[in-house]
């Protein structure tokens, strides 16, 4: 770029926010661009006296530029001939004099083979985009840039021909009515800038660009889905952007032609329910690419993406190429004949839950199935196993439109964005979105018209920036935001009919909507399946027929509220995937029975990679698996629930219990809440003297240090000398706090004269060990509605709150793999800081370490001495005496026990021959719980198997559990699963 150009895009953005008589700015601009740092007087007054006068504008720069570069004042190193060649050729995105607007009656036509840029600025407060006006665009992409002021009192009805782009500047709203037709709601534009589209041809792009007011161009009459409509720079506040289409042109892409595919379908159905391996079973399959056979194996698959992998490897192994394979919409699937696995009875047309089918595609040879082989561990007459070609076909489209979010609110939130319909008959409005995000956006809202927005895609743009969304979209099916690298922060309300019959639980406010269920459901199909409606129709362009939800690798919000019409029903399944990043997910749902809830089996949340809260509330029974990270995942209460609330110190200062004032040298402070405790030193003042306010200070450090309290507590400054902490969990849950033995300093030391120089303060006393505030419920209570969730908080330090309902069967928390720490809170139904706890009902599973051949996995608890019998728990205590005794260990404890240390104690007390013990070569897949013995209800949780093959044992530390309260005295066999 030349440096003139340089100069004329400088002097574009910078010299309108300046005064005009500013010499100052004209003298920089030579010295930036031009590399002039002492320009004559005479150019600086002739630039800025020629600006001044409005004797030439800013776009007339490059023209009346090229006497400048004639008289030979160039910069060093600038080619006078190439630079006077590129301004008779004009410079691109310079608007040419001859096509700018004035406030009169325009007719301006561009020029054929050149990009043209029509201007239509604010002249002295007026528009000159005004009805009446008449733009001809040329051959290229044209360009319309247009500042809307106050100066229309109704739509402005231009006509333009072969103008692609328009940018639109709408600097202020209207006093006035435009003469719209309200297409948004009474009231809602009648202080927009309105354009009337209708005689506005050829348009590809409406973009909104840096307004600080409200813009509404309606009657546009540009197929929808060729158009995009972009929003860039606008101010923050409510700043809103409605574009409406005539109804003819709320438009699809149609019909779409697919490649033919093979669709795989492999399930373990009794593993699918129990969420075990579901490719457990199955050998390998084949299938054929014109003449050549493809061989996958399968053995050592855990999951479906092991498939795929092996799946694209085979086909690249074979040379084959425009073949690909990939994981399908997760299907449902049923048990096929009665079976009973150990406690738990599964019958015939039951869900077990939902599998993924391999579809494998082709772009041009054509496929067909081949056979799909079982090994012998596959649980007979409860497989899902075919395999189905399907020729090239044609998918159906929905109507859609194009959407680019630039730096809308510039940070802060802005308006609401409404594409739709101009009909105010209930017309459909658009029901595909799909948006490209660029520099991070914030808006209040994005919709159609007539609630008929069904998916929203959203991808990010070169920018890579964040999207946010406040108000929550009503009845959008699917939201994809799987390749997004920014952040997603948003919300839908499911509602299965329209207000007011919904459940107020959700407060949901969505009026004139259907509701999903009339939206999306076949509620008379006859399909032999009762799933093959499920959920929707297949569409282009939509990943998933469920109501799916999935963002990318950003650190996304999704908020769900669905009531109970819809999770209630069986072809509504929900499928929440928040990819990878730190994730909040929340998923609000209304009551449903029991057994339908435990029939459909029908709610799904997964997270990946990264520290994720999980929180799901209502009555239901949701699958959570939440991969690697710190997480957190909240069964939560409903809302007539008390969370508990506790004062420590007084309001009124004075007045009990508040903290006598006392010396207390380095003392610790322990706060302990549902059976987890962190313990800090107490700060103090000069002198080690502590007030209230230094144990408050204790207080808030040691919850806002732990990684569990802090996740179930509060604890905010009150008036007075009162800190108020409340529990952000449901639960019967006792608070202790408590202060520890002050220590004694060495005599003679400086410490030891200022705890003396303390204590003969006035009202100074030397503290002791004391009570701050003694467990007590603080009136929290336990859950209201009942929750069978199934938990798999995956590796790392994870925090688990189970529904505190006691009634029951309550939550199953799902172990495999390395876990990490998992802290488990209400495993008890009275989860105290003294005393005995009361079991709760829930389940721990630890199924997926192991069931062996002709055997079902069923643990059965024992207490007290180890015993290693096949698919066993045992939970003994730690004692180092256990460990010290074998040769060649000493100094155990519980921090430093691991998987060598029990291997070698348990081998010590074997004979040297197993066939006579409860250990069996290739046949034991047992737990073994160890307590800590200096924190009660921690254990460390260990593997022990022996191998087919051989007559060793193997030990493997899966992770560490805390329970809160110790299990000994409590627990039973049904605890297992």
């Amino acid at each position: 770029m030349s440096q003139l150009q340089n100069f004329i895009n400088a002097f574009n953005d910078n010299f309108a926010s300046q005064p005009t008589s500013d010499t100052a700015l004209v003298q920089s601009m030579f010295a930036e661009v031009w590399g002039i740092t002492e320009p004559s007087a005479e150019y600086v007054s002739w630039w800025v006296g020629k600006i001044a006068d409005g004797t030439f504008k800013r776009t007339e720069i490059a023209e009346k530029s090229i006497g400048f570069v004639q008289s030979g004042n160039l910069a060093e190193g600038e080619d006078a001939g190439a630079l006077l060649e590129t301004l008779a050729g004009k410079v691109p995105g310079v608007s040419d004099p001859l096509l700018e607007l004035t406030t009169g009656r325009d007719v301006l036509t561009g020029k054929d083979g050149q990009d043209n840029v029509f201007t239509a600025d604010l002249v002295h407060n007026a528009n000159t985009f005004q009805s009446g006006d008449v733009i001809n665009g040329g051959d290229q992409t044209d360009t319309l840039n247009i500042t809307l002021g106050n100066a229309s009192a109704f739509a402005i009805r231009a006509e333009t021909n072969s103008v692609e782009i328009v940018n639109v500047i709408s600097q202020s709203n209207n006093a006035g009515n435009n003469g719209d037709n309200d297409p948004a709601g009474a009231g809602a534009n009648n202080n927009n800038n309105v354009i009337d589209a209708e005689l506005m041809s050829g348009v590809q792009q409406w973009w909104n660009n840096s307004s600080r007011s409200d813009l509404t161009i309606e009657d546009v009459r540009s197929n929808s889905h060729e158009t995009t409509i972009g929003w860039k720079d606008t101010d923050s506040g409510n700043t809103d952007y409605r574009v409406y289409f005539d109804k003819e042109y709320i438009t699809s892409v149609g019909q779409v032609s697919t490649g033919n595919s093979i669709t795989i379908k492999m399930a373990n159905v009794l593993n699918v329910a129990k969420l075990q391996n579901p490719i457990d079973g199955f050998a390998s399959f084949t299938f054929n690419v014109g003449e050549t056979t493809v061989t996958v194996d399968t053995s050592e698959a855990t999951s479906y993406a092991d498939v795929v992998t092996a799946t694209n490897a085979a086909i690249t192994a074979a040379g084959i190429t425009g073949v690909t394979a990939a994981t399908g919409v997760a299907e449902q699937a049923v048990f096929s004949a009665a079976i009973t696995d150990g406690a738990t009875s599964y019958t015939v047309g039951q869900s077990a839950g939902t599998f993924t089918p391999i579809v494998i595609t082709s772009t041009g040879a054509t496929l067909a199935s081949g056979t799909i082989t079982e090994s012998g561990t596959a649980v007979s007459g409860n497989v899902v196993k075919t395999m189905g070609a399907t020729p090239q076909q044609q998918l159906n489209a929905l109507t859609s439109t194009n959407i680019v979010l630039d730096n809308v609110g510039r940070g802060s939130d802005a308006g609401d964005l409404v594409i739709g319909n101009m009909s105010t008959a209930n017309s459909q409005g658009i029901q595909q979105f799909n948006v490209t995000v660029e520099k991070s956006s914030w808006i209040n809202s994005i919709n159609t018209t007539n609630n008929s927005l069904m998916v929203m895609n959203v991808e990010n743009g070169t920018a890579k920036g964040d999207l946010r969304i406040d108000t929550a979209m009503t009845d959008v099916r699917v939201v994809d935001g799987r390749s997004m690298e920014g952040d997603m922060n948003f919300g839908v309300n499911l509602l299965s009919v329209a207000p007011p019959v919904a459940p107020a639980l959700l407060n949901l406010n969505a009026a004139g909507t259907v509701g999903s269920v009339a939206k999306y459901l076949n509620l008379t199909d006859t399909a032999n399946d009762p799933a093959a409606d499920n959920s929707t129709p297949a569409y282009n362009n939509v990943f998933s027929t469920d109501f799916a939800y999935a963002t990318g690798s950003g650190n996304d919000t999704i908020t769900l509220n669905v009531d109970n019409g819809l999770t209630g029903r069986e072809d509504f399944r929900l499928d929440v995937n928040a990819g990878n990043g730190n994730n909040t997910v929340t998923v609000n749902t209304g009551n449903i029975s029991l057994a339908t809830t435990a029939l459909h089996n029908n709610l799904a949340i997964t997270t990946g990679t990264g520290n994720d809260t999980v929180t799901v509330t209502g009555q239901g029974k949701f699958v959570i698996n939440t991969g690697a990270g710190d997480d957190f995942i909240y069964v939560n209460n409903n809302a007539a629930v008390n969370l508990g609330t506790w004062t420590v110190g007084a309001e009124i200062i004075g007045a009990a219990p508040a903290f006598a004032t006392q010396v207390l040298y380095k003392a610790n402070l322990t706060v302990n809440f549902a059976g987890f405790e962190s313990v800090v030193e107490v700060p103090t003042g000069a002198n080690f003297v502590a007030t209230q306010f230094h144990v408050n200070q204790a207080i808030k450090k040691a919850i806002a240090d732990s990684p569990v309290l802090s996740q179930l507590l509060s604890a905010q400054d009150g008036t007075g000398n009162a800190l108020v902490i409340e529990s952000l969990v449901g639960g019967s849950n006792q608070l202790g706090i408590s202060i520890g033995a002050p220590q004694v300093p060495v005599a003679g030391t400086a410490d030891a004269t200022a705890v003396a120089a303390g204590v003969a303060q006035p009202g100074v006393t030397l503290g002791a060990a004391q009570v701050v505030q003694a467990p007590d419920v603080g009136t929290s209570s336990n859950n209201l509605t009942v929750n069978q969730s199934v938990i798999n908080a995956g590796s790392g330090n994870d925090v688990i709150v189970l529904s505190s309902h006691t009634a029951v069967t309550g939550n199953t928390i799902k172990f495999d793999g390395q876990i990490g720490t998992v802290s488990i809170v209400n495993f008890f139904d009275a989860g105290v800081t003294t005393g005995a706890a009361v079991l709760g009902n829930h389940i721990l599973d630890f199924t997926s370490y192991g069931t062996t051949v002709g055997a079902v996995n069923e643990n059965v608890f024992t207490t007290g001495a180890v015993d290693f019998a096949d698919n066993k728990v045992s939970i003994i205590t730690f004692a180092a005496a256990n460990y010290d005794a074998v040769a060649g260990i000493s100094g155990t404890t519980f921090a430093n026990l691991d998987a060598a240390k029990v291997k070698a104690s348990i081998d010590s007390l074997l004979p040297a021959s197993l066939s006579n013990t409860s250990i069996v070569a290739g046949k034991t897949d047992a737990i073994l719980m160890v307590q800590n013995n200096t924190n009660v209800g921690e254990y460390k949780i260990f593997e022990v198997d022996t191998a087919a093959s051989s007559t060793t044992v193997v030990v493997n530390l899966i992770g560490t559990i805390d329970f809160g309260a110790s299990l000994d005295a409590a627990i039973n066999a049904s605890s297992f699963a």
